[in-house]
């Protein structure tokens, strides 16, 4: 036991930080069913979209650069829904003459995400 009072302590990387974590917050990291993903973007402004599932509901969204206001509303919207009815509503979206936007990369994501959680 340390001077902290921690008698079990677990080493993990997240986002290619160490982290000490009690068996408690292993629990939360890694007992749930949680997905945290990081997904690089394609032919947007943003850069990288972060989401987060609790199982097949999406946690937070967080966009990497693009229109702030825009990628804010969107990703405080797709917060609480489901994955499959927010890929089903901004699949497909344009940004002008682009073939893709913001919330088209993010259903993207939630694709790759709810494969990986398969």
């Amino acid at each position: 036991m340390n001077g902290r009072g921690i008698k079990d302590k677990t080493i993990c990387g997240i986002m290619g930080a160490k982290y000490f974590l009690t068996p408690a917050l292993y629990y939360f990291y890694y007992v749930r069913e949680d997905i945290f993903m990081e997904f690089r973007t394609k032919g947007v402004c943003s850069s990288k979209i972060i989401v987060e599932l609790d199982g097949d509901t999406i946690r937070r969204v967080e966009f990497v650069g693009g229109c702030s206001g825009n990628t804010q509303g969107v990703a405080k919207l797709a917060q609480g829904m489901k994955v499959q009815d927010a890929i089903a509503r901004l699949e497909g979206i344009r940004c002008g003459v682009r073939p893709t936007s913001c919330p088209d990369q993010l259903a993207q994501a939630l694709k790759k995400a709810a494969a990986q959680n398969a």
